[in-house]
């Protein structure tokens, strides 16, 4: 029987600690940027940045059971299914996992990390976004061109900006997204991309939302039969997306969803996520969902990744729920 995974993770943070790296920002852009680079939710775990800068993992998966990445000032981190990448603060872009080496001995001005499942990118200060780790170029070949970026996110082969002017854009491998229409969206005030899915938040509060569908029973990914709903959606401050589901947090700390609710209801518990509060960042990817709350404590629900049980060493670190 599959089991539903409750994480709670008190991080030794205080509100002083949060406000001082998120709440000091002028825009929505880069209040989202000063959480993206604390912590990351990709696939099956969740990785955080703890007070004394080192690297912290937890999740359902053989390559990201418990562990800690430790004595490495870390600053900022990204992170994809094979490795995490993370900058130091003397400035080093390093790589560990899979692969363990340095990328960049000094690299000064990157804004945020973010990652593909093949690659990693730097938003840099000046709005311009550089290659980390390789990518092929003939599935990126315009992000080295992009100005004025105010903020990255990532799908698993693809990379969407977002400008100062709120437009947006795209480059990679978007077989089942609509690249062409993502890049028409105008007024866009935040972003976020998920596995196979774009949804943004508009300045006169619209949802806007280009996704693919991913059939349980296939284990493929096809073009969605329905559209979801966000009419019920009010007062929302923040979007973000998973797999068949898409997340919202409200101006009062809780949380909104919507999607196919046979999948992020019945088969992973995503609703456990509309009885949480007091939380001030949502952050989605493929079959997790965590939330920040304003005491620097993590919340997540994991769903398990097929044909992994959880060790009993790992038990203390999450709350196995019915």
């Amino acid at each position: 029987m599959k089991e539903k995974i409750f994480i709670s993770v008190i991080l030794i943070v205080g509100l002083l600690f949060w406000q001082c790296l998120v709440f000091a920002q002028d825009s929505c852009s880069e209040i989202i940027v000063a959480y993206d680079n604390l912590v990351s939710s990709r696939w099956y775990f969740v990785a955080y940045i703890d007070p004394q800068k080192n690297i912290k993992i937890y999740g359902n998966d053989p390559g990201y059971k418990p562990r800690e990445i430790n004595n490495k000032n870390a600053i900022k981190l990204a992170a994809n299914y094979e490795n995490c990448f993370y900058e130091t603060q003397e400035h080093a872009i390093y790589v560990e996992g899979f692969e363990n080496r340095m990328l960049a001995e000094y690299l000064p001005g990157v804004k945020q990390l973010v990652t593909t499942d093949e690659t990693a990118f730097a938003l840099m200060e000046d709005g311009t976004v550089r290659d980390l780790y390789g990518c092929n170029t003939q599935s990126y070949s315009e992000f080295d061109r992009w100005e004025d970026v105010v903020y990255l996110t990532t799908g698993r082969n693809f990379l969407v900006g977002l400008r100062g002017d709120g437009s947006v854009v795209v480059d990679g491998n978007t077989v089942l997204i609509n690249k062409r229409k993502v890049k028409k969206w105008k007024n866009v005030k935040q972003i976020h991309a998920g596995a196979s899915n774009i949804i943004a938040l508009t300045y006169d509060n619209k949802i806007l939302f280009e996704n693919s569908y991913y059939d349980l029973t296939k284990k493929e990914y096809s073009k969605p039969k329905k559209k979801i709903d966000f009419s019920s959606w009010t007062d929302v401050v923040q979007v973000t997306a998973g797999h068949n589901f898409a997340a919202g947090l409200r101006s009062d700390g809780t949380v909104v969803l919507a999607g196919w609710e046979e999948y992020y209801v019945n088969e992973y518990g995503m609703d456990k996520a509309l009885s949480w509060t007091d939380i001030v960042y949502i952050e989605a990817y493929q079959d997790c969902l965590l939330g920040v709350k304003s005491d620097g404590q993590i919340v997540a629900i994991i769903a398990p990744r097929s044909g992994y049980d959880i060790l009993e060493e790992d038990k203390k670190y999450i709350l196995l729920t019915k």
